[in-house]
């Protein structure tokens, strides 16, 4: 058993009141050294042993985490050192060896009331269907190839130790990290897609330096999740008792794209019944072609021979060989042998079936079906992109509330110095929004160019009005360059001679004295 959660605990090995050690922690106010203290503290505590190995540990009163425990939310991430380096086991779960129709309702039925005991296992016993498993990973490719950043908090213009802290919380994701690498982000995707919902626990442990708080984030089982309406809030069985999850206390993270309840839109309960027609169809499918697959072999012993008499048995057991590859059987006089072969259409139901299937798999999983129905509609890598941007919306918000948050508190002490994660989800409609503008403009100019040449007059004000009815940036008119004049010219001044007229003169007159 360990002990309850208790701030007074660590306030008093920190020596400062609790409420004001809360306050600080929720608010960002601890000093330096009193993280430091906290991280002393929790590493007194040491690696959290087996369940029932503290029982007699210091002698303070053992209070039981578990059903009947206390449980006041925390303002902001707990500073309950106990708490947070203890890792809460999942209880042992139970196992279905086969699913039918019934089995499959009870268990979609259920889920929709929040219990996710059955409707786990059945959404791992989906992921053997070919065609959903090509979905869900369609679904995934956005979520896990859109690039991740992690931005700096505000301390410092993003300079100094708020770049050493951004730097730090950017390994927290790494593909070698332990805290919370890319195979963990995939877990909680995969919940989100076909639970409606993620649960994760943060385990935090002290480094031997003391220097840092790491943490490990370990998706929690489904299976062993329920929701509580009475509470509205999650519970999670583990082997100390039910537990319930206080969401971004330091310790839980809880991911609902869709608000509270968002189990209600898992694509399980879409998938639950098309999942058994197909696997029915594949099933009948496969007992038709091992019941048909083979032709049929009819023999007529020679009249007078009694099928079960000697020579009746020998011809039955000659038929039966040409069942084998190459067989070949000596043909009594007087017997026939011919093939049968079932005339029915039936098996075409077994195709069509399935067929008709891959579509709503599509569509539960990635919102469109790839036909042009669903074409206006903008998608990322065949999935929609509003509920790309829906999914990991919720991450964002939820991994820097339950996990840089308090990371960086336990860490640092400062709310200044918190680092932000997102996504750089890009816009499939930006190409679209750049035609359109485009269209606009050139029809804009060409509107402009028409009322010159109509010889309207055209004045900045006027050009302004235009581009406002456009929809245009407004554009401002070049200046116009002054008209050339020419001086005038007395009527009694006879023009000077141009060269080439000199040259015309002297011409002639050479000519004439000659």
């Amino acid at each position: 058993m360990i002990r309850e959660r208790s701030p007074a605990l660590v306030a008093a090995a920190l020596g400062v009141d609790a409420r004001t050690l809360a306050s600080a922690a929720a608010g960002g106010g601890l000093q330096r050294a009193k993280v430091a203290q906290l991280r002393a503290a929790l590493r007194a505590y040491g690696p959290t042993p087996a369940v029932g190995a503290l029982s007699g540990d210091g002698g303070a009163p053992p209070l039981g985490i578990g059903p009947t425990a206390p449980q006041t939310p925390p303002k902001g991430p707990s500073d309950d050192a106990k708490y947070l380096g203890h890792a809460f086991e999942p209880q042992q779960p139970v196992t279905m060896a086969a699913w039918d129709v019934q089995r499959i309702r009870v268990a979609r039925d259920a889920h929709a009331q929040g219990t996710f005991e059955a409707s786990a296992l059945l959404a791992d016993a989906m992921l053997t269907d070919p065609r959903i498993l090509a979905g869900l990973l369609q679904r995934l490719g956005p979520l896990l190839g859109i690039p991740r950043e992690v931005k700096g908090g505000p301390r410092w213009n993003g300079k100094g130790l708020t770049e050493t802290v951004r730097a730090e919380a950017e390994q927290l994701f790494a593909p070698e990290a332990a805290a919370c690498p890319p195979g963990t982000l995939a877990a909680g995707f995969v919940s989100t897609a076909m639970m409606g919902v993620t649960i994760l626990q943060n385990v935090w442990r002290p480094r031997e330096d003391a220097s840092r708080m790491d943490v490990e984030t370990r998706p929690w089982p489904m299976q062993l999740c329920r929701w509580n309406e009475a509470l509205h809030r999650y519970q999670v069985d583990t082997t100390e008792g039910l537990w319930t999850v206080e969401p971004n206390d330091g310790k839980w993270i809880v991911i609902e794209p869709i608000g509270p309840r968002s189990f209600l839109f898992g694509a399980l309960r879409a998938l639950a019944l098309t999942w058994a027609d197909r696997a029915y169809a594949i099933r009948d499918r496969s007992n038709h072609s091992a019941a048909h697959g083979t032709v049929g072999i009819v023999g007529t012993p020679p009249e007078g021979v009694a099928t079960d008499g000697p020579d009746g048995q020998k011809f039955k057991a000659a038929i039966m060989m040409l069942h084998r590859a190459r067989g070949g059987l000596v043909k009594p006089f007087g017997s026939t042998v011919d093939t049968f072969e079932p005339k029915s259409l039936a098996w075409q139901i077994f195709g069509q079936i399935v067929n008709s299937t891959n579509a709503d798999i599509m569509l539960a999983l990635n919102g469109l079906d790839g036909s042009t129905v669903y074409k206006p509609i903008s998608q990322i890598d065949g999935v929609r992109y509003d509920l790309v941007r829906l999914e990991l919306g919720a991450a964002t918000v939820q991994y820097n509330a339950g996990l840089l948050l308090p990371w960086t508190l336990y860490n640092f002490g400062d709310a200044a110095l918190v680092p932000k994660l997102g996504w750089l989800v890009p816009d499939p409609r930006e190409q679209e929004r750049l035609d359109a503008l485009g269209r606009r403009h050139l029809a804009f100019t060409t509107a402009l160019e028409g009322y010159r040449d109509a010889g309207v007059l055209i004045d900045q004000g006027f050009v302004d009005l235009l581009a406002q009815r456009f929809g245009v940036d407004k554009v401002k008119l070049a200046p116009t360059p002054p008209a050339l004049t020419t001086p005038p010219v007395d009527p009694n001044t006879k023009p000077e001679p141009t060269p080439a007229a000199d040259f015309t003169a002297t011409k002639k007159a050479a000519a004439e004295a000659a």
